[in-house]
Order: structure tokens, then sequence, then C-alpha cells
């Protein structure tokens, strides 16, 4: 039984602090598949990444995947938004969501793909976030940057029908 939007954006919540708790020595993410089935906590080394398990046997597809960035970074990577991308083509709404920890004080980005994102379209958008890699690889993550990455970014993603969405809250 596939889980609808309103129940998974409640979820999603609910998992965004409890993920924002864990400590800031790697990347954390949790997957929502589609019928509802939470992942255990995935985490991984702090640069590499986690490893996103899209389709599941048992549960299918990914509708939804909050993470964590352990640097002073809201705004999404080339990763994040491929996988954004393909989410999208099996399911909309697809959820994912970036989850930013300073001190109390959390930063919860979600991106939501309403419609399927062709391939040409997401390589447009990947091309735009290149330069953002660059920047942030080359001068140290740094939030003002990827706010701007997100206020620029957003204009092309709304052309796609991808809503971002920010919340911040106090653990």
């Amino acid at each position: 039984m596939a889980i609808n939007s309103r129940d998974l954006k409640f979820k999603l919540f609910s998992l965004a602090k409890k993920l924002a708790g864990m400590p800031k020595d790697a990347e954390y993410a949790i997957i929502v598949y589609e019928d509802g089935y939470v992942s255990p906590i995935i985490s991984q080394g702090l640069f590499s990444g986690a490893i996103i398990p899209f389709r599941h046997v048992d549960h299918g597809f990914a509708v939804a995947v909050l993470h964590t960035h352990p640097v002073p970074r809201t705004a999404p990577s080339i990763a994040d938004l491929n996988l954004l991308f393909n989410m999208s083509r099996h399911n909309t709404p697809a959820y994912l969501g970036t989850i930013y920890r300073s001190g109390s004080e959390v930063v919860l980005t979600l991106y939501i793909a309403n419609r399927s994102v062709s391939p040409m379209e997401a390589s447009l958008v990947l091309n735009e976030s290149r330069v953002y890699e660059f920047l942030n690889v080359r001068g140290g993550f740094r939030e003002s940057l990827s706010d701007k990455q997100i206020y620029e970014q957003h204009r092309l993603l709304q052309r796609l029908n991808i809503s971002v969405e920010r919340y911040r809250f106090k653990l």
C-alpha cells in the first residue's frame, strides 16, 4: 500500500529531527520506500557521502531520502540532485531532504519533484550545479555560498516543477 503525500511529509519531519541529532562525523541517511517502509539509518564517511539503495526488493522504489550534510551546506550536491531526478522517474512527488545542523539550530531543505524530470532536463541542472561543486570543494564549504546556490537554482528547479521548502528548527 502506497503512503500518501500528507502522511509522508509528516513522517519526513519526524525523521529529520532524528537525523539532525546524529553526530557530525559522517553523512547519515534514511530512505522511505513506496510502501512506507523506512530504512534503518545508513552512514558513510564524512566526504564520501552515503550510498543510497534506490530500489528495495520487498518495498519498491525510494519516494523520499533525507540525509545530513555535516559540512555547512544546505544546498544539494550533484549526487543529491541526480538521486531526486532518478526518484522522480518512478514516483511523484519525490522528496529529497538535506539536513544541516549548526549548534542546536537545524536547517531542513526539502526538494520536491512534482513530475518526472527527463534526462535532458536533469543534464541542464546538473551542468549548472558543477560550478557550485567546484566552488564548495575549492573554497571550503560556506553557508553563504550554499544559500546563493539555493537562490539561483530555485528558479531553474521551479521550471521543472520542483519546489524547494526550507525549515528551521531547534533540537
